[in-house]
């Protein structure tokens, strides 16, 4: 039995930090003589706006080691910020994948912003373009999500991944075994150093093999391929 090894080496932005749901917060306003609580800006934040045909809610989330992430409906970016006292901040931004959908462009909004406002749960980012509101999300479903437990399942032929705290990873293409491990990294879910069996399988779609990185929305990792190639979906398991 042959054993072949792949390194994830693409980075796309996912979800992946965890979610920080809050109650409400004082009011702290940037840029009228107060000085602005950066611990108000922890958790997610979302528009009033609803927006059906996008695959997850549009959010923005921070947490208390200066690390955001945001998604778009569609596309994750992750990166850092610097919140000085009296509101203005300095952010960065990491690269994203480029799917199209209807969802809201808050990652690129927030990339591009200049000083932000906290007043109780609402959040006002303003930059170049403007100034854009948003409001504190109590959802779990909403911002980043968790990535271990089981993904897919236990049925012969068909893929399943189980992510372990320790970053272990385990699965099966359906045909063949896959162990290896995963990583986050600025909001990136990496599949590292993983190395699987190659036996054939007559009708059986190994597309699992082929996995590089993964998407986290809700409760369906979406698994691409190292050319950012879309490979296929596992949902997590109850």
């Amino acid at each position: 039995m042959r054993i072949a090894s792949f390194t994830s080496t693409a980075v796309v932005t996912i979800a992946a930090v965890a979610v920080l749901a809050g109650c409400s917060t004082p009011s702290t306003t940037a840029g009228s003589g107060g000085e602005i609580d950066a611990a108000a800006l922890l958790g997610t934040w979302v528009l009033e706006e609803e927006f059906p045909t996008a695959p997850e809610t549009p959010y923005l989330s921070f947490t208390d080691d200066d690390a955001w992430v945001g998604s778009d409906g569609c596309n994750t970016t992750a990166g850092t910020w610097d919140l000085a006292a009296d509101g203005t901040i300095a952010v960065t931004a990491g690269p994203s994948t480029m799917i199209a959908c209807d969802g809201a462009p808050l990652p690129m909004l927030f990339s591009e912003t200049t000083s932000v406002a906290i007043d109780g749960d609402a959040l006002t980012i303003t930059g170049a373009d403007g100034a854009t509101t948003l409001v504190r999300s109590t959802d779990a479903n909403v911002g980043p999500q968790d990535p271990v437990g089981f993904w897919g399942t236990d049925e012969a032929g068909q893929p399943s991944l189980e992510l372990g705290l320790d970053g272990a990873l385990a699965g099966t293409d359906g045909c063949n075994q896959l162990v290896g491990s995963w990583a986050l990294a600025d909001g990136q879910l990496k599949f590292l150093d993983v190395a699987t069996t190659l036996m054939a399988c007559e009708g059986v779609d190994t597309w699992l093999s082929g996995a590089s990185f993964a998407f986290l929305q809700g409760g369906t990792m979406t698994i691409y391929a190292e050319d950012g190639t879309q490979l296929g979906q596992l949902e997590r398991a109850e």
